[in-house]
C-alpha cells in the first residue's frame, strides 16, 4: 500500500457498532485500513535503520495491540541499544526513546550512578517551572515513571491540580498537549479517575483523526497517530499501573469480558 495514494477523504476513526461502554477501544476505532498504515511505517523505519523510531513507534503498537509482534530479535534490540547510546540528550524524543525500551524490554534500565538521572531531575524542575513547559513536563515525567516506577518526579498537589485543570480543558479546546497530560495522570497515580466527558472524548477522538490525516499525506513515525491512540487507550484504562515487570493496563469491562493486559515480562517478541 502506498500511504500518499488514500484519499483522505476516504478514512475514517469508526464510530462505535454497539454501546459496549469504552469511550476508545482500538479493536474498534482503528480500522484496518489505519492498522496496516501503521505496519508499513513501521516497517520503513527498520529498512532504513531509523532505530529510535522505530522503538518508539513499535511500543507504541505495541500498547495498542499487545499481542502484535513486532519481530524484535537480539540483533535488532542491540541496534535501538546502540542508537540509544549515542542519542542520550535531555530533549522529547530521548525521554520518548527511553520510555519506549523499557516497555519492548522490562529488563531495560538506567543505572541510579549515571549522570543521566542527574539531569532528567534538573530538566524536569525547568520543565515544570517554565512559563510554556508544564505539559512537556507532564509527558516526561511518564516517561521517567515508566522507566523506573522508583524515582520521584515530585509532583506536588499544586502540579496535580494543575493537570487537573488542563484535562478539563478538553472538552471545550481539545488538543494534542492536554492529551499527553491525562494520559501522564494516568501512569503517575495508577487510582486516578479523570471522569472524561463525553465531549471532551468527541474532542480527542478529531484529534486523533486529525493526526491520521497528517500521517497520511505524510508520515511521521513520533508524535503522530500511533502516539494519540495509544494516549487514548490509557485514558480509557480502568487502572494502568507501572511495575518493574512492565506496563500493565487494564480495561473496563467490554461484552461480559474482562481485558488485562500486560506486556510481556520477558523479551518474547
Amino acid at each position: 500500500m502506498n500511504p500518499e495514494r488514500i484519499n483522505i477523504k476516504d478514512l475514517t476513526i469508526e464510530e462505535p457498532e454497539s454501546q459496549d461502554g469504552l469511550p476508545f477501544d482500538p479493536e474498534r476505532d482503528i480500522t484496518a485500513e489505519n492498522w496496516k498504515l501503521l505496519e508499513n511505517n513501521l516497517e520503513k523505519c527498520r529498512e532504513n535503520k531509523d532505530w529510535g523510531n522505530f522503538a518508539c513507534y513499535g511500543m507504541e503498537m505495541k500498547i495498542l495491540n499487545p499481542s502484535f509482534d513486532l519481530k524484535v530479535d537480539d540483533t535488532t534490540w542491540q541496534e535501538i541499544h546502540d542508537y540509544y547510546k549515542k542519542h542520550r540528550d535531555i530533549y522529547f524524543s530521548s525521554y520518548h526513546l527511553v520510555m519506549a525500551m523499557k516497555v519492548l524490554n522490562p529488563s531495560f534500565s538506567i543505572d541510579h550512578n549515571d549522570l543521566w538521572w542527574k539531569a532528567v531531575k534538573s530538566d524536569l524542575q525547568f520543565q515544570k517551572n517554565d512559563k510554556h513547559g508544564f505539559d512537556n513536563f507532564c509527558f516526561r515525567a511518564m516517561a521517567v515513571k515508566i522507566l523506573d516506577p522508583s524515582f520521584d518526579v515530585e509532583v506536588n498537589q499544586k502540579d496535580w491540580e494543575k493537570m487537573e485543570k488542563r484535562v478539563k480543558e478538553i472538552e471545550e479546546i481539545g488538543g494534542e498537549s492536554r492529551i499527553d497530560v491525562a494520559a501522564a495522570m494516568k501512569i503517575l497515580d495508577s487510582n486516578t479517575e479523570l471522569n472524561i466527558s463525553e465531549k471532551a472524548w468527541g474532542q480527542m477522538q478529531q484529534t486523533l483523526k486529525k493526526f491520521l490525516e497528517r500521517e497520511v499525506v505524510s508520515p511521521s513515525y513520533t508524535g503522530g497517530f500511533s502516539r494519540i491512540a495509544m494516549e487514548l487507550k490509557l485514558i480509557a484504562a480502568q487502572k494502568v499501573r507501572v511495575t518493574d515487570k512492565g506496563l500493565e493496563i487494564t480495561m473496563p469491562q467490554k461484552l461480559g469480558e474482562h481485558e488485562d493486559y500486560q506486556l510481556p515480562e520477558k523479551r518474547n517478541f
